[in-house]
């Protein structure tokens, strides 16, 4: 019985160390997976961080260059409503008129004419 109780406690002792090595070598395996994917996490945020300052500065510049032309929009249009105020033989539409109506006309409908 000795004897048998002590090979009992061998195996038993075998395979608690091929079980702690298999989990080890597993968690091992995990940690590593983890790591990895926490750096690649890691790089998306850093790439996502510089593509929105990048947006921030465009809008910044967007936002500057749409105050800089409500002045000469100011100016078309006042001009526009001058000419409108106009009688007879002075109401005339001519390449001047068209122009100050290209600069009131906003951006986004003078390409959609152009190209469509």
């Amino acid at each position: 019985m000795r004897c048998a109780s002590s090979d009992v406690i061998k195996e038993t002792e075998a395979l608690s160390l091929r079980t702690q090595s298999a989990n080890t070598r597993k968690l091992t395996e995990r940690l590593h997976d983890i790591n990895y994917w926490k750096s690649e996490l890691q790089r998306e945020i850093t790439d996502m961080i510089s593509e929105t300052d990048l947006l921030c500065q465009q809008k910044l510049r967007l936002e500057n260059a749409l105050r800089a032309t409500e002045i000469p929009l100011h100016i078309a249009t006042d001009n526009l409503h001058c000419r409108q105020r106009r009688q007879g033989i002075d109401l005339v539409q001519d390449n001047v008129e068209i122009c100050l109506l290209k600069v009131r006309t906003p951006p986004r409908a003078q390409y959609s004419t152009r190209y469509s």
